[in-house]
């Protein structure tokens, strides 16, 4: 009797044996597996929500940006081809143009501008804050002005220590904006114009855009820094080294100060400037969770 009820307890143990194996074979391996499919598919998917949210606020924040440039383009324009300010660069004019500036610097959108003209002689007039100290000589050395030789026509935008000290005070950088002026009649170079305004301005449009944990920038179209907010204590040089903003928009992954980050980037049209905004995968990992 013992005998019988051993080997019916073993084969009831056999049978459970096999039944667990049948079970964890058709319902419990198939729902790990499919759970780890979701799981991967999930992580995908916000990496994906991450990426196309990314482009799509740094497309607007370079749409806005563009329609702010804009206007300084065209602000710029009305003094190319205004006929004072050229007889006034060939030497022929009247150096008395204050009237300009209220009929030109009106402002735009509340950021305020200081205009120079500076004649191919060394002449300079303007209402920049220190134009009685500037430097003709200096000026010319700088790159932005033989950048502007070789572009005739069209306007350079660029960021310049040597502007900074004839428009402003030392805290508080400008951007400019350069346009080459030639004689209407003979079409030889005259001079140029240009417009300064404090880039802390346009802190009102990018401010925004950058929350805890991320870092934007505003890369010039020769890859340098224009303005920053570095929440992630970022490597400067490593952001300008990275060769990764050739397209008019992108978003993808880079390791950078040995973090897996996300970038993700939009062309302002203006002047080809790159808004650039960066932010940690494992801290967005765990905002979207």
């Amino acid at each position: 009797m013992k005998r019988l009820l051993h080997r019916l307890s073993a084969g009831v143990q056999t049978l459970q044996g096999k039944l667990m194996l049948v079970i964890t074979a058709v319902i419990i391996a198939p729902l790990l597996l499919f759970g780890s499919l979701l799981f991967h598919r999930q992580v995908e998917a916000n990496r994906e929500r991450v990426f196309t949210e990314s482009q799509r606020d740094m497309e607007l924040l370079a749409s806005r940006i563009n329609l702010e440039l804009s206007q300084f383009s065209t602000i710029i324009n009305l003094y190319y081809f205004d006929l004072q300010v050229n007889k006034l660069l060939i030497g022929t004019g009247n150096d008395e143009i204050r009237h300009l500036y209220s009929k030109y610097n009106t402002g735009i959108n509340q950021i305020n501008f200081q205009v120079m003209l500076v004649s191919t002689g060394g002449r300079m007039y303007g209402n920049a804050a220190h134009l009685d100290s500037a430097d003709f000589l200096a000026l010319r050395a700088q790159p932005c002005y033989s950048r502007v030789l070789e572009n005739s026509g069209q306007q350079v935008w660029t960021v310049s220590d040597q502007l900074d000290d004839v428009f402003t005070a030392p805290d508080n950088t400008y951007l400019y904006t350069l346009r080459h002026i030639n004689d209407f009649k003979t079409w030889t170079p005259v001079g140029m114009v240009i417009i300064g305004f404090s880039r802390d301005q346009l802190a009102r449009y990018y401010r925004t855009y950058a929350g805890e944990g991320e870092s934007l920038y505003i890369l010039d179209d020769t890859g340098n820094i224009v303005v920053s907010m570095d929440g992630l204590g970022l490597d400067a040089e490593q952001v300008i080294q990275a060769d990764s903003w050739g397209k008019q928009s992108d978003a993808f992954t880079l390791n950078m100060d040995g973090r897996e980050l996300f970038a993700c980037y939009h062309t302002v049209d203006t002047n080809r400037w790159k808004v650039v905004r960066f932010a940690d995968t494992a801290i967005t990992q765990e905002d979207l969770w």
